[in-house]
């Protein structure tokens, strides 16, 4: 019997990862190490000492440098190295107890070296950058330890763009490179770039942290000139000057065109004393493009004018003299009001008699596009403008249409005009959406080659090469069929761009296999193609390598005719098998036991691969013993807590307490593993937890059945989100009433997810709330949550926020953890509405003054047009009519924004005198 029971205990704890052994940690041995974490950096020098207060038969240290022999007369020794030029190097302060009980502690050692140089460069360009394009930039880091604590930090000035941090964990010194995209505008044009490698290493590293700067990169941008206003108006005194001077690189050439104008002009300045009255035009060009401005001199005391009313422009449109003069006499007198018919019908269909269909084209690049353009008004003249497919203008019809076969321009600005009978011009934009579906999108690893591991963190990349428009663009990651994130673009260049996006994953076992894709979807609105276009990439498949784990220790067996013992267990590699026991005499490699001939007695399988290994315990009884049935009550182990809830980094300490008398008592874990043979109760205690597939079990074999058993710790491990955002999904502000937009809410890095509930608010009230229980990894994840909502006029400057909470139960941190977004202003566009719309009739006095209020609710403001056949004078854009007297009649008020246009009519009778 005590030969069964000692071939028990020593096949049992040599399969659970070393548990009978006391080396591994501080809070198992009798010594004290200070300090307890070391860094030095390479060539440097360093001295820790260990001390007990136990009595012993000897302490030392074990080290490849600084050994110290083992002595019986100290209880504090100390290990020291004048120039530490080891990188790797594991200290261990060992002790020999008095009753002969050996134990270890490790030192961490970090020996750190910061880099020899860090450059930074253009990659594939020299020379200036053109505004729009796009430019990577490359931070090349030389010789740098360890590379796990160094983080490489883009600026631009002393403005923090970006920072990337590595998971390799290689100590020796490696040369590293990152790289940044660049969209460069003009007021880039002279700013510097410069990368810095910080080796964070720690409370026991250096303060500040070690720090490595590049030299700065210059960048020069070529780009356009670019007035800020196209037209300016100069009352011609003694002298003029028209200063065309603007901003561009490589400087501009100047060009002056004018009637008035005899010889060519080169500089950007006219100045001048004789300068006729007229129109002044001035191209500014360089190698970029050029842009122009006109200049528009009136005589001293002349009249008010608007910028945008060319004369010249009108009477060609027009075409018959008189009717021209006519025009002309009439924008006089409205010049002097401030306002012109130009003014008033340019821009929206509201204002302007034309109808456009559709009122937005959408065309692949090189497709063909067509929109109609007509009018139910008499006109003088319809015609298209455009830079490709411009229609002349034409008297004959009410229908012209807008064609090209092939459009190959990104930027197109057709423009349909029309000349009323009355002489008065206006125009109406079709708004152009050239699209490019992209040339491919790709997913890859970064910094990472082969299998990963489990727990371990890893970054996806998706490529999306030459795409157009961008800010129509979502990218959408897969793991399988299920949508895992979908970042959207602001960027608002019409032109095609290659986009990176990335996505940090932490896979477990269940990933093994797993297939990640991404997609990079063009929304482009109802007028689009539907379905929306997608290019998908190939899928990227995962293997993960993940250590062996048995669903449970141990197993009993009754022993019949034949007894098969299966250890058979899945891992990544396959994992290798050892069977220890008492009766085996000779060594065994297969995951299964079979035989007939077994002895009853304990078999421990030790299944064994590059992560690491498990064990089970076989119980073989005789046949006609019925083994007890082990529970929870009869297991006679009490977890306390029985539930604890950590914060990833924090200590945790619970005790395993047996109620009836114990051989052996202790806790199996991946770390922190510990065990007892002579006292009823054992402590789990980690000082900083940070392994995500931490499972502790308390074990119990006992004198008595049931002979074995174990208690599973419910362990929550748990991390708050980095950051929590909200946005709107392909659209930007502003919002248009009663159409459907999606918010989002997406959630970064955090764990478990099974606990996280995203609420949703508007100002202060909750709308809606998502859970994710149906989730069930325990790592960090990322996730997002989407809103549907259909504003209205009242929703007109509402806050929407979305909060992330980890609701982790009664033994979790109250209150509960919570993270917020930031708050998204909602800005609401609607048509006109009248405070009161009905129909008004007023009898007033001949001589009294008359009020007529039209004022409407309206984004944008409403502009407002009075007509009736009593006014001489149009009183355009007053929302109140003041007028002493007005005649009796009908006046109307029209009330328009780019979303539609409302009327209301004002009936004035005049009272019978005496009455």
């Amino acid at each position: 019997m005590i030969k069964l029971f000692f071939g028990f205990v020593f096949g049992y704890l040599s399969a659970v990862s070393q548990l009978v052994s006391l080396t591994g940690t501080q809070a198992e041995c009798p010594v004290q190490i200070n300090p307890r974490r070391v860094v030095v950096r390479y060539g440097g020098s360093v001295a820790v000492s260990c001390s007990t207060s136990v009595p012993h038969q000897g302490i030392g240290w074990e080290a490849s440098e600084g050994a110290v022999p083992m002595t019986k007369d100290k209880n504090l020794i100390t290990w020291r190295v004048s120039e530490l030029k080891e990188w790797v190097i594991k200290p261990i302060c060992f002790i020999n107890y008095k009753t002969g009980e050996p134990c270890e502690v490790k030192l961490p050692v970090t020996v750190y070296k910061t880099p020899d140089s860090v450059s930074i460069s253009t990659v594939d360009h020299s020379g200036p950058m053109m505004e729009g394009e796009q430019y990577k930039l490359q931070c090349d880091v030389h010789n740098v330890a360890p590379v796990q604590y160094l983080t490489v930090k883009w600026y631009k000035g002393e403005t923090l763009l970006n920072q990337t941090t590595f998971t390799d964990s290689i100590e020796t010194p490696v040369n590293e490179t990152v790289t940044l995209q660049i969209r460069p505008d003009r007021d880039d044009d002279g700013a510097q770039y410069r990368c810095e490698a910080e080796l964070d290493l720690g409370a026991e590293g250096p303060q500040p942290h070690p720090k490595s700067l590049s030299k700065p990169l210059n960048v020069e941008v070529h780009y356009k000139p670019r007035h800020s206003n196209s037209t300016e108006t100069i009352i011609k005194k003694d002298e003029v000057i028209l200063d065309c001077t603007v901003k561009a690189n490589p400087a501009p050439r100047y060009t002056w065109r004018s009637d008035h104008l005899e010889e060519e002009i080169s500089s950007s300045v006219l100045k001048s004393s004789t300068l006729s009255p007229g129109n002044y035009t001035c191209i500014a060009t360089n190698t970029r493009g050029s842009n122009s401005k006109v200049f528009i001199v009136k005589s001293t005391g002349g009249l008010k004018t608007n910028s945008r009313v060319r004369i010249l422009a009108v009477c060609g449109r027009v075409r018959e003299l008189s009717k021209c003069i006519k025009h002309i006499l009439s924008c006089v007198l409205k010049m002097n009001e401030g306002l012109t018919g130009l003014e008033r019908h340019e821009g929206t269909q509201a204002g302007c008699p034309v109808q456009i269909n559709p009122r937005r084209a959408v065309v692949r690049y090189g497709g063909s596009v067509a929109a109609n353009c007509s009018t139910s008004v008499p006109h003088q003249g319809i015609g298209w403008e455009a830079s490709e497919g411009a229609v002349p203008m034409t008297k004959d019809k009410n229908l012209i249409t807008w064609r090209v076969s092939e459009l190959k321009e990104w930027v197109i600005k057709p423009i349909c005009f029309i000349n009323y009978k009355t002489g008065e011009p206006c125009e109406v934009q079709l708004p152009v959406t050239v699209y490019k579906t992209p040339d491919s999108v790709s997913i890859s690893t970064v910094d990472h080659s082969g299998p990963m591991m489990e727990g371990e963190q890893y970054k996806l990349q998706c490529d999306i090469y030459n795409v157009a428009p961008v800010q129509d663009l979502t990218v959408k990651w897969y793991k399988g069929q299920t949508l895992l994130n979908q970042p959207t673009f602001t960027d608002t260049s019409k032109t095609p761009v290659n986009e990176t996006v990335t996505l940090q994953i932490r896979p477990d076992r269940d990933d093994d296999g797993a297939q990640y894709r991404c997609e990079a979807e063009l929304d482009l609105g109802a007028e689009g193609p539907q379905p929306h276009p997608k290019s998908l990439s190939k899928p990227l498949n995962v293997e993960v390598h993940y250590k062996p784990r048995h669903s449970n220790s141990t197993e009993t067996i009754i022993k019949k005719d034949e007894v098969i013992l299966d250890c058979t267990v899945k891992a990544n590699p396959a994992p290798r098998y050892t069977w220890r026991s008492d009766h085996l005499e000779e060594e065994i490699s297969s995951s299964v036991l079979k035989s007939s001939t077994l002895s009853p007695g304990n078999y421990t399988c030790i299944a064994t691969n590059t992560r690491g290994s498990n064990s089970k315990v076989f119980i073989v009884k005789s046949t006609g013993f019925t083994p007890p049935t082990v529970s929870a009550d009869s297991c006679s182990l009490e977890i306390s807590p029985s539930r604890v809830v950590v914060k990833f980094g924090d200590p945790v300490s619970v005790s395993c307490v047996a109620s009836r008398p114990v051989r052996v008592l202790g806790w199996e874990s991946v770390i922190a593993a510990s065990h007892t043979q002579n006292d009823l109760s054992v402590q789990w205690r980690v000082d900083s937890l940070t392994d995500w597939i931490e499972e502790p079990i308390c074990y119990g074999v006992f004198f008595t059945a049931p002979r074995q058993c174990e208690e599973k710790l419910n362990l929550v491990l748990y991390k708050k989100p980095d950051s929590v955002s909200i946005s709107l999904v392909n659209h930007s502000s502003p919002v248009v009433e009663g159409r459907e937009y999606q918010l989002q809410c997406e959630v970064q890095n955090v764990a478990p997810v099974q606990y996280l509930v995203l609420r949703w608010y508007r100002g202060k009230t909750e709308v809606y709330n998502h859970s994710f229980s149906e989730l069930s990894p325990a790592t960090p994840v990322q996730v997002s949550s989407t809103l549907l909502i259909v504003p209205n006029r009242a929703d007109n400057g509402a806050q929407y926020r979305c909060e992330a909470q980890l609701e982790l139960g009664a033994e979790g941190p109250q209150p509960p953890p919570t993270v917020q977004s930031e708050v998204l202003n909602i800005a609401v566009q609607y048509p006109p509405d009248f405070r009161s719309p009905e129909e008004e009739m007023l009898d007033i006095s001949e001589d009294s003054e008359t009020v007529l209020d039209c004022t409407a609710e309206g984004n944008p403001p409403p502009v407002y047009v009075w007509t009736s056949s009593n006014l001489q004078d149009k009183a355009d854009n007053q929302p109140v009519l003041r007028a002493a007297p007005l005649s009796p009649g009908v006046y109307t008020c029209t009330a328009s924004n780019i979303l539609g246009k409302k009327s209301k009519q004002f009936i004035i009778k005049h009272k019978s005198k005496g009455v």
